[in-house]
């Protein structure tokens, strides 16, 4: 990736809706709006008017920069704008509408850009282009205004195109380089040379190989999106022409697994919004291009695959997918699509994410799991017990007879099954029936835990995210008695872990990330460590055992020939400190690409 330092502006390089009206069943005067609005946004880029691009914003319109993160509301965009057009102008910009549609008082336009800009004063200046897709909001007064802003900047033209990549340079929204907490998160390069996939050479001073093993002054020879070797850097030789990494101050682990996230809920943090409530009202198509927000930021964790437990309208077997293809950024995903639930939901929060997967009795969850799988699920997810957000009952849901069912479904196709159950008599059930894995449970008895260890059925404790949930309690409208169950909950929760340690049972590293809970995957680590493992043993939880629970323990959480290209390089000693997993991650790949780079590109040669 080319640094481009002048390019600065690109976050912001989808086009703004303008202010204009147009009747919501008249497509040509939507269009008119929208081609006004194009050159408006055009014509504040060259004059520098700040008041003008911001005038073509609805007052709670959003900016999503690829990088993560978000400029909400008109009167930030306009500051932010006036410090950008403090330092650029563009000289030359077209904007091509490739489609739009209209629902009622919803507009959405897909298209791409091509954009010349550069320092005020400067004979020199660069190009930018990219896709985008807007989301429009007609105003009471019939205005047609930007609501939802979301630009794909497009690598330059010796890197082909990717939706969904962010290698370009730096955006006005993005902080300034080598900042905290976000780094430079990049798609994934979908072409390589008629020569066949690009040798990397990636040296670290220390390279925990997830097996096990140190090996100090290490080289890893990646080829195409797997590993070709591993060894000392004294005893190795560099093929020529191959792209070199010199990580001599870093140590090297394998990319991180997070077996429990909810990928698809994304919050844009609005005044006066609810998650749960924002979630269950914006159209699916909306989430699904907004949640690439939390897919970049559990990249910048560098967690590298995420196993997703549910989601609607199969957003999330759409995500994965789209991952897949390169025409988003994100983890790789094992994925569930609707979680399965009882009549009796305990899931009272979203009711829309519970519908899709109710059902009753051996036949009708039979029915149910094999309509996930039919729709594309790796896994079955089925929620055993009541319990989530604020409410940490764990009162049993489905009988041993029912999750027997889901499990046999799940096993007879390849795939595997997760129970939720926050309580011990649905986790003891669970595990009778055939469960991979039980998730969250608490106060698991001696024989349950016993059994696991036997089974080899993993534990998915999900400590961390009751802590999320007690933090934020103000944003989800929770009160005083809430944070009390939370924290109790919590305690517990730890104590079932120390117990699990002591009775062998494996045990994987799931956040259960929801909204922004992005970008802090990894802090479950550190209650492992409290709980009473070694950091050794708290990464293999993200490594090996998160990978063995997959499936895929020949394919990832080890750095070795023959699995994925997925390397992460942190600062600091891991096996010493915990920590420096948990916030020291400066540099990230992915199948053989870099997906983050935190200011290291001065040690690319």
């Amino acid at each position: 990736m080319r640094a481009a330092p002048l390019v600065i502006a690109l976050v912001l390089l989808a086009p703004c809706a303008w202010a204009a009206t147009a009747s919501p069943s008249d497509s040509a005067a939507v269009r008119a709006a929208i081609d006004q609005g194009n050159l408006a946004f055009v014509r504040a880029w060259q004059t520098g008017d700040a008041d003008l691009f911001a005038s073509l914003f609805a007052p709670d319109g959003a900016l999503l920069r690829p990088g993560g993160g978000l400029i909400v509301g008109r009167d930030k965009i306009r500051a932010r704008m006036r410090d950008v057009f403090s330092n650029v102008r563009m000289t030359e910009g077209t904007i091509t509408t490739a489609d739009v549609f209209v629902i009622g008082d919803t507009a959405y336009e897909t298209g791409s850009w091509n954009f010349t800009i550069g320092p005020i004063g400067s004979t020199t200046s660069e190009p930018d282009s990219g896709h985008y897709v807007e989301i429009w909001k007609r105003d009471r007064t019939g205005a047609w205004m930007m609501w939802r802003d979301i630009g794909v900047p497009r690598m330059p033209s010796e890197e082909p195109a990717v939706p969904g990549d962010a290698g370009s340079p730096a955006s006005p929204a993005s902080p300034p380089a080598g900042a905290a907490p976000h780094g430079t998160v990049r798609g994934p390069r979908r072409a390589e040379s008629s020569h066949g996939p690009r040798l990397k050479a990636i040296r670290f001073g220390r390279l925990i190989d997830g097996k096990g093993h140190t090996i100090q002054d290490a080289l890893v020879l990646v080829e195409g999106d797997r590993i070709r070797s591993v060894g000392a850097y004294s005893k190795a030789s560099i093929p020529q022409g191959a792209e070199q990494f010199d990580f001599t101050r870093l140590t090297g682990i394998p990319g991180l697994i997070d077996v429990h996230t909810h990928m698809t809920y994304w919050w844009d943090r609005a005044p006066g919004s609810r998650p749960w409530q924002e979630l269950e009202a914006r159209p699916a198509m909306q989430t699904l291009y907004l949640a690439e927000e939390n897919a970049r930021r559990t990249l910048e964790t560098g967690v590298t695959t995420v196993r997703d437990l549910g989601s609607f309208q199969y957003m999330d077997i759409s995500m994965r997918d789209l991952i897949n293809r390169g025409a988003m950024v994100g983890p790789r995903m094992f994925v569930a699509g609707y979680g399965l639930y009882p009549t009796m939901s305990p899931f009272q929060d979203a009711p829309q994410a519970a519908a899709g997967g109710n059902a009753d009795g051996v036949e009708g969850v039979l029915r149910a799991a094999r309509q996930q799988i039919a729709a594309g699920a790796d896994v079955i997810k089925i929620y055993g017990s009541t319990g989530s957000a604020d409410d940490v009952t764990g009162y049993q849901t489905y009988t041993y007879e029912e999750m027997k069912a889901a499990a046999d479904v799940a096993h007879e196709r390849g795939k595997t099954c997760a129970v939720h159950s926050y309580g011990p008599d649905g986790a003891r059930d669970a595990v009778r029936a055939g469960a991979n894995s039980v998730e969250h449970a608490i106060d698991i008895d001696d024989g349950t835990l016993r059994e696991m260890a036997r089974r080899s059925v993993t534990y998915v404790p999900t400590v961390d995210h009751n802590r999320y949930y007690a933090e934020h309690a103000a944003e989800f409208g929770y009160g005083d008695t809430a944070i009390a169950h939370l924290d109790a909950y919590r305690v517990r929760n730890l104590e079932t872990v120390r117990r699990a340690i002591l009775a062998h049972v494996p045990i994987a590293m799931g956040s259960d990330a929801v909204f922004t809970m992005f970008g802090e995957n990894t802090r479950e680590l550190g209650w492992f460590v409290k709980a009473g493992m070694t950091p050794a043993q708290a990464l293999a939880t993200a490594t090996g055992n998160a990978a063995a629970l997959l499936g895929m323990g020949k394919d990832l959480g080890a750095v070795a020939p023959g699995y994925y290209a997925d390397l992460v390089a942190v600062e600091g000693d891991p096996l010493s400190d915990i920590g420096a997993v948990i916030g020291g991650v400066r540099w990230v790949m992915k199948g053989g690409e870099v997906v983050v780079d935190r200011g290291l590109s001065a040690t690319l040669r």
